[in-house]
């Protein structure tokens, strides 16, 4: 599968935050909150390294797939920021979310996002990443019907990282998953396809 981006780290921001913190060691309050930013940008940046590598490692005998790692998007003065976005030649597309949640993440039974908070010792609400993936498909499909790939299907994955305590509950929300269990969400999203838009899928397939 050919990869047309390789994930790009924030090596940049890195640099300047580290200066930042050198520059004000003197003021606590300051250096935590640059402190706590770095370790942020560190976090997402192994999370979207490994889930880029892991996704290649997913595609890589499917000749007729792409990896996108760390689109932007900006058409017509929507923006969508993109983790990870796979294609392949008879329209699947899936949007991937990578999340470091170190702390833990909670999905109830509504459906609402929550983040565990040490310091507070509780559960705080969070914007749903599914959500948020949803509305940058309305970017997608119109950025790529732009130069003539038109999507049959938009499927949407959380990738949770490792360290984070994952509660959801026992029945749905099979597409967010832990890095192991992305192969699986992958196949059982597929699954949920509508009969419809199965059969157009086949017959491009055919």
């Amino acid at each position: 599968m050919p990869v047309i981006k390789e994930f790009e780290s924030r090596e940049a921001d890195v640099e300047c935050l580290e200066v930042l913190i050198i520059e004000n060691s003197a003021n606590a309050s300051v250096k935590k909150k640059l402190e706590s930013e770095l370790r942020k940008i560190r976090m997402g940046d192994k999370a979207e390294k490994n889930a880029g590598y892991l996704l290649g490692s997913i595609y890589k005998d499917l000749p007729e797939s792409f990896l996108i790692n760390g689109l932007r998007l900006d058409f017509d003065g929507d923006v969508a920021q993109i983790d990870h976005m796979t294609l392949n030649s008879i329209g699947v597309v899936f949007l991937f979310e990578t999340k470091t949640f170190s702390t833990g993440i909670k999905i109830d039974d509504n459906g609402v996002f929550w983040r565990w908070d040490g310091y507070r010792k509780t559960y705080i609400e969070i914007p749903s990443p599914l959500e948020q993936s949803k509305r940058h498909e309305r970017v997608v499909r119109h950025a790529l019907e732009k130069i003539g790939y038109k999507p049959e299907v938009v499927k949407h994955l959380v990738v949770v990282d490792y360290k984070a305590k994952l509660i959801k509950p026992k029945i749905g929300f099979e597409n967010v998953c832990r890095p192991d269990m992305v192969e699986k969400a992958i196949e059982d999203s597929l699954q949920r396809t509508s009969i419809f838009t199965a059969f157009k899928i086949v017959g491009k397939m055919i």
